[in-house]
């Protein structure tokens, strides 16, 4: 009897603790299973953030070695030439013959000639066919002498800046033959055409002393 009893008490326990066993087990791994698994996570993207302030200047490089020094450049102007570029613009035109020469009224005078004598040009000043071409913007003195040798009215001849009259020889009446002479200060722009002319027909001399015509920088 006592043999049976004691059998069905350890069955009982062994029962009992078979169950408590499976409810340790269970409670222990319940949360486990509550919390969720990565695919169940719903993630939205944020804001973007302000930009961050801009870092200090780095500091400068060093500076690069020095070039190889350039050939010499090849000057083939002769001194005159120098000379002529590198002074105020300045002209003086000779009569270019010796010899009486009959001149229609109006026309550029071309009897000049830079080469003869006391004649000169410099500092980029022109001169082609009459006329004279200012390389430089200022106030230029001009002047102009003519010799004439047969009666005109008043032996009268002009200084013109782009046709244009700005000076007038003085007046004389009648004259037999003698030289006439007009001059004065003017503003000149640059590449402007400067010539002489007479106002009626006349015969004049166009020898160096005697028949000249000019212009330089103030």
């Amino acid at each position: 009897m006592l043999s049976i009893l004691g059998t069905v008490i350890s069955s009982y326990l062994t029962t009992v603790s078979a169950y408590n066993q499976t409810v340790t087990t269970t409670t222990t791994h319940a949360p486990s299973m509550a919390k969720p698994t990565p695919s169940m996570v719903c993630v939205r993207n944020g804001i973007d953030g302000l930009d961050g302030m801009n870092g200090k200047d780095g500091k400068d490089g060093k500076d690069g070695k020095e070039g190889k020094q350039g050939k010499p450049g090849v000057c083939n102007c002769t001194l005159v030439q120098l000379q002529r570029a590198f002074s105020k613009p300045s002209i003086h035109l000779d009569g270019k013959t010796r010899k009486v020469q009959r001149i229609r009224a109006g026309k550029a005078l071309d009897v000049w000639d830079y080469q003869i004598d006391t004649g000169h040009i410099s500092g980029g000043m022109m001169y082609s066919k009459g006329i004279l071409k200012v390389p430089l913007s200022g106030l230029y003195t001009i002047y102009s002498q003519i010799y004439y040798t047969s009666k005109t009215y008043s032996g009268r001849h002009v200084i013109r800046i782009n046709n244009q009259t700005v000076a007038l020889s003085e007046a004389r009446g009648l004259m037999v033959a003698g030289s006439a002479i007009t001059l004065g200060g003017f503003h000149v722009n640059k590449d402007d055409e400067i010539s002489v002319a007479v106002v009626y027909d006349a015969e004049i001399f166009t020898g160096k002393w005697h028949t000249f015509f000019g212009a330089h920088l103030i």
